[in-house]
């Protein structure tokens, strides 16, 4: 037997729904859900047991679920929120709160959610009809019947209670702790922070990100080889991923080891200027992205179309997906923290635990570009036009013609008028992703 955890207080009104309601709720389910002894990281279902329309879902259950957020957030992130409701709503919230599953409640058809509305993309319980049974006593009894997809949500059976199974959140930050440990006593030992830090990142993004033919070796310098073979020598690890405990996507060390490594070396830009730190991260994502979009040009002849669509979308397949702009963001931000002599492996716990990381992409939007639009089009626009640094500029120019097809345009070459409302997307998904925290 497998079992869905779900929860519900009323829910049946519009007044059931605030962000301080959404709060209570987040801390009570996270108590019940340890009471009834669930593992970490299972999934527990909030639910919308009414039909609410567009406008109350802006006003109500939007708020309310940033709460509920907020406070799995506040606990730990032991469990994750998923969603119970009508398509729209399951939709919706997931959208803009990013609850990582949803549980559709089909047999509603009469619901203006139900009518005209496609399964949200992450459903993972869909129910259909219900069934009455005569139980052995006589009563009879009301079930629904639920079609199951179990890619997202395999249910919880009794290897997921009881006890506390490490997830791979957990085990990354364990790995992460004994590399830093191996890489402090390296070499007779050292007490140096900074350098402590470089060898850690620099065997976390090995060796997709320390290769010559890829530019790294160009853009942050040789890595330190004896480190990096007495490294590999004692840790035989496949490609570190671990599960975002915010959004349900599957994080690449390697590419968040490498954003983190450039910003601690290299520093970022200016609110109109980008540089080598930068193209470590967002910038060189950016560039394949342009690439993506010439090679599709046919089909989008709008670079803003393009990103509207294709750029950092969930459940989208793009060279510049969501768990890309993840590992920018979160590479960026502890970059920053290292890059001011603080450990790795500290900040790493400190942010995938704590709530900073449930506000990541604003914090990167103010951090980085002063929360302004203009900022990131003009900072965008440096990393492809830029050519002060004639290092990172062939770097980036590289990194395009590498991707693009050979009767496709280089950014050089394209009028503005086609080539802005690209930055502007851009700009805009930065911006959308920021309100959305």
């Amino acid at each position: 037997m497998r079992v869905f955890p779900i929860w519900q207080y009323n829910a049946r009104d519009l007044i059931d729904f605030s962000f301080e309601s959404g709060w209570e709720h987040g801390n009570k389910a996270h108590d019940r859900m340890v009471y009834y002894g669930f593992n970490p990281g299972a999934i527990v279902y909030f639910s919308v047991d009414y039909d609410a329309t567009d406008p109350e879902i802006d006003s109500n259950i939007i708020p309310y679920f940033r709460g509920v957020q907020a406070a799995l957030a506040s606990r730990g992130h032991a469990y994750r929120a998923g969603v119970y409701g009508c398509r729209n709503v399951c939709s919706r919230v997931s959208e803009q709160t990013y609850t990582v599953s949803s549980f559709v409640s089909g047999m509603s058809w009469g619901f203006s959610g139900n009518l005209g509305f496609p399964l949200p993309y992450n459903w993972s319980f869909n129910q259909i009809q219900e069934v009455r049974y005569s139980a052995d006593s006589g009563k009879e009894i009301d079930l629904d019947r639920d079609v199951h997809r179990t890619k997202i949500d395999p249910g919880i059976g009794p290897d997921k209670v009881g006890g506390h199974t490490p997830s791979k959140l957990e085990d990354t930050l364990a790995k992460v702790d004994q590399v830093h440990d191996m890489a402090a006593k390296f070499g007779g030992g050292t007490s140096d922070v900074a350098l402590i830090n470089k060898r850690v990142l620099e065997f976390l993004r090995h060796p997709k990100y320390t290769r010559l033919y890829r530019g790294w070796r160009v853009l942050l310098g040789a890595p330190d080889e004896d480190w990096l073979a007495a490294a590999t020598s004692e840790f035989h690890w496949p490609l570190i991923t671990f599960t975002d405990p915010i959004y349900n996507e599957t994080v690449s060390m390697d590419h968040l080891a490498a954003t983190a490594n450039a910003v601690m070396l290299m520093g970022w830009g200016d609110e109109k200027n980008a540089n080598r730190g930068d193209f470590g991260g967002w910038g060189g994502d950016l560039s394949t992205f342009y690439a993506d979009w010439m090679n599709n040009e046919r089909s989008y002849a709008s670079g803003y179309a393009f990103c509207m669509d294709r750029l950092a979308h969930r459940g989208v397949e793009s060279s510049f997906g969501f768990s890309d702009m993840i590992e920018d963001v979160d590479g960026y931000l502890l970059g920053r923290a290292i890059r001011a002599g603080r450990p790795f492996k500290t900040v790493l716990r400190e942010y995938v635990t704590g709530q900073a990381i449930t506000t990541r992409f604003r914090d990167f939007y103010q951090l980085r570009f002063n929360s302004s639009s203009d900022s990131v089009e003009k900072s965008a626009r440096a990393m492809f036009f830029d050519s002060s640094d004639s290092v990172l500029h062939k770097l980036q120019v590289a990194a395009v013609e590498m991707q693009i097809r050979d009767k496709a345009l280089l950014p050089k070459v394209l009028p503005s008028e086609k080539l802005s409302p690209f930055f502007e997307g851009f700009a805009k998904i930065v911006s959308q992703l920021a309100e959305s925290a």
